[in-house]
């Protein structure tokens, strides 16, 4: 039998983790659509990478099927580029250097 988990918060009160998230929905509205936003991008990007890509891997072993998975994320990044490169007119130069400003902003955010 599944056991629930309880979240005690501040006030003494003990919370399901589901009531906790209505609680931060509540109480904290900004700070809980950025977090559930991302959750939601990342939902859609490994539905879109079962649906490209196949729902299953056919590796057995562990090891197999991690790097399998990871063939597939490069395969789909990679298809994302190619698309945004078509649709958007864009041109990719991947010989220019990279300057120090350009090198921070990256470094920072990531």
């Amino acid at each position: 039998m599944r056991e629930k988990a309880i979240i005690e918060i501040k006030n003494g009160k003990k919370m399901t983790p589901w009531r906790e998230m209505v609680w931060f929905w509540v109480n904290h509205r900004q700070i809980f659509e950025l977090y559930y936003h991302q959750r939601s991008t990342v939902e859609s990007v490994f539905s879109a990478i079962k649906r490209r890509f196949l729902p299953y891997l056919r590796s057995k072993d562990d090891q197999g099927q991690y790097n399998e998975m990871l063939c597939k994320v490069v395969c789909h990044n990679l298809s994302v580029l190619v698309n945004s490169i078509f649709t958007l007119g864009l041109t990719a130069d991947f010989n220019r250097k990279v300057t120090a400003a350009e090198n921070r902003f990256y470094k920072d955010r990531y």
